[in-house]
């Protein structure tokens, strides 16, 4: 195969992970000694890989949870210590670290969320995609307990 031979066409790449992750994370390479692995991005992180669309959790890591019945058990929703990152030009389901408006340019926020980017303020390069959800998003989480999320096209528009 040569250098200049795709390698993938469509879909997410797979990378072992550092710290948990959850669905919906911009993911971003660690620093030394977990350069060579992902973990939710930082605010203003220009390395971003993309989102991840699979949760995991580091090697040696377990998780468990109570039902509402008390019943303990290991919690299979986490994953393993791989993730599924997806990429640029598609459109992910993110989870919002502030307000977002519709067509609203969106960067990395504090632990792998997305916030809006403003103009003028922020650096171009900071950029990770732009708000196609009609009535944005807001931060927090939802009456169902989860936190929510915004639509965004990946890229740096």
């Amino acid at each position: 195969m040569s250098a200049g031979d795709r390698r993938w066409d469509h879909g997410p790449i797979t990378y072992d992970v550092y710290a948990a992750v959850t669905p919906g994370m911009i993911v971003a390479p660690g620093a030394s000694p977990n350069q060579n692995l992902v973990g939710p991005a930082g605010a203003n992180a220009v390395n971003w890989m993309g989102v991840a669309t699979t949760g995991g959790l580091p090697v040696g890591t377990s998780t468990t949870f109570t039902s509402p019945s008390g019943y303990t058990g290991l919690d299979l929703t986490v994953g393993d210590e791989h993730v599924a990152v997806g990429d640029a030009p598609e459109v992910y389901e993110c989870i919002a670290g502030g307000t977002i408006n519709f067509g609203d340019r969106v960067k990395c926020g504090a632990n792998g969320t997305v916030v809006a980017w403003v103009a003028g303020t922020d650096a171009p390069e900071r950029r990770v995609g732009k708000c196609v959800q009609v009535g944005g998003a807001v931060a927090g989480t939802g009456a169902d307990g989860l936190a929510n999320t915004v639509l965004v096209k990946l890229g740096t528009y």
